[in-house]
């Protein structure tokens, strides 16, 4: 779980005034930690964009240049381990999402800005925080818009997309249903153990009994690079978690926690590698996916299309966006 700096929040002019105004914001996201460690038994990983600092300890943090590493300096032993343990991941691998923008109200100064953290955040399922001493950065989830354009350079498609955010005031009971979706530690360890597709295929039976995989995604998860196999195996097990309770309703993609769409109508139309035939053979439209990062080279996809008639979920793509036909 990480919980990504709003990097809108540390623009030069908005950053708080004095050591001490940045202390208490500070003071208040370790708060958060702490509350999440008590209630999930994890740590939240706090991550900015690495354009925002070389590295973590010298994040300025204030106008008069006050630091991080100088609020981490001057604190009790136990909570600078906290604050250093939930600080030790690595910075974003990209540095830019030009497709998104936003799409609800935000700081007049910011309306018109590349929103790199909370794009991050909905590519990869994370919490976002804001340094907020001007007080503007309220709202629990903000909308951000997603420019699909046709590889033709032919139709544009939009589709909004909501981030979570915690603002100063903390954690609140909306923020639950994030909380809902995130994967159990039991979960986590099966993602975390997989270092090839192979050990997603040699375990398919156990791990995701009501999955039906297509020869081209058996092949995609065969050819899998070893840094895409934990957010792959992340999604597939939120795929089964939620399909193992299905009732044959139409599906609510919201629960699932990963952003999920499906292809626009222009893009379905090309798509004839993914038409399946069910068994009682009916032709249907493998086009729901899910995103995943595939660093600078911008998101994979998951295709997915789900069977009321067996109650069964068939995968049928995994691979970059551009070997779908």
């Amino acid at each position: 779980m990480d919980i990504i700096l709003n990097e809108l929040s540390v623009k030069e002019h908005y950053l708080p005034a004095t050591a001490e105004d940045a202390n208490k914001l500070l003071d208040q996201w370790l708060e958060i930690v702490e509350s999440i460690v008590r209630q999930h038994r994890t740590t939240p990983q706090f991550r900015p964009p690495f354009k925002t600092a070389t590295s973590f300890s010298n994040l300025v943090v204030a106008a008069d240049g006050h630091v991080f590493s100088q609020w981490v300096k001057n604190m009790p032993i136990e909570r600078r381990a906290l604050a250093l343990s939930a600080t030790k991941a690595g910075w974003f691998i990209r540095e830019s999402y030009p497709e998104y923008r936003f799409g609800s109200p935000v700081p007049s100064h910011c309306q018109d800005s590349e929103c790199v953290g909370f794009a991050y955040a909905i590519e990869n399922n994370c919490l976002t925080w804001s340094l907020d001493a001007n007080q503007e950065w309220t709202d629990y989830q903000y909308d951000l818009v997603r420019l699909v354009i046709d590889e033709d350079g032919g139709d544009i498609d939009e589709e909004t997309i909501s981030a979570w955010h915690i603002p100063a005031s903390g954690l609140n009971a909306t923020h639950q249903l994030y909380f809902d979706n995130l994967l159990s530690a039991a979960e986590k360890q099966i993602a975390q153990s997989c270092r090839s597709g192979q050990d997603l295929l040699d375990n398919w039976e156990n791990w995701f009994s009501v999955l039906r995989l297509t020869s081209v995604a058996e092949y995609g998860l065969r050819t899998l690079p070893g840094a895409m196999v934990q957010p792959i195996a992340e999604r597939l097990i939120t795929l089964q978690r939620y399909f193992k309770h299905w009732d044959g309703a139409p599906a609510d993609y919201s629960f699932l926690g990963f952003h999920t769409t499906p292809e626009s109508p222009r893009r379905q139309k090309e798509l004839i590698s993914l038409t399946l035939t069910l068994p009682d053979r009916t032709d249907v439209l493998m086009d729901w996916h899910m995103r995943y990062p595939l660093g600078q080279r911008g998101a994979g996809r998951l295709f997915f299309v789900p069977d009321s008639t067996t109650l069964t979920c068939y995968i049928g793509y995994i691979g970059s966006k551009d070997g779908v036909t």
